[in-house]
């Protein structure tokens, strides 16, 4: 287990989310909220078997060597 935190300061202001992090939250509004309806069946199955092969992709990736062919 780790040390508990030391009290945050009464001044102190709640941490506000990134550029990138109210993009991501936009978006998922907008696909929640939106009148566009969802994937559906095989195009819902086909979308998550690609996330999951970049997941394992990122996971699973392997440095490349530098491989000289001078003789």
């Amino acid at each position: 287990m780790h040390q508990p935190r030391a009290p945050r300061p009464a001044h102190a202001r709640p941490r506000q989310p990134g550029p990138i992090a109210r993009a991501a939250i936009r978006e998922a509004q907008a696909l929640l909220y939106g009148g566009k309806p969802g994937l559906q069946g095989d195009d819902a199955l086909a979308e998550r078997e690609r996330l999951r092969l970049e997941d394992e992709d990122k996971a699973s990736r392997q440095g490349q060597l530098p491989l000289r062919s001078d003789p």
